[in-house]
């Protein structure tokens, strides 16, 4: 028999796996933990996926328009104020 190292499960060797590489940590899970790894890590997919396309939008939006540069002596003048 195995522990699983998250949850603590006892379960047989052959039920044990590992997360994606991506995920991996020096550990083995059980089924049920990989279910729960596996959802999280949807979410996230989820999350990136909506994100991805306002940050292309918000890239394509400064392409040509710069933000506006302060001089560094601008800093000075208004704490002189």
């Amino acid at each position: 028999m195995a522990k699983c190292d998250l949850c603590g499960q006892t379960c047989k060797a052959i039920e044990m796996t590992q997360l994606l590489e991506l995920y991996q940590v020096d550990s083995v899970i059980c089924k049920d933990c990989e279910k729960w790894a596996n959802k999280v890590k949807k979410v996230k997919n989820e999350i990136l996926a909506e994100t991805a396309p306002r940050v292309r939008e918000d890239i394509s939006l400064r392409i040509g328009n710069p933000p506006a540069r302060r001089k560094w002596f601008s800093l000075w003048e208004q704490d002189s104020e």
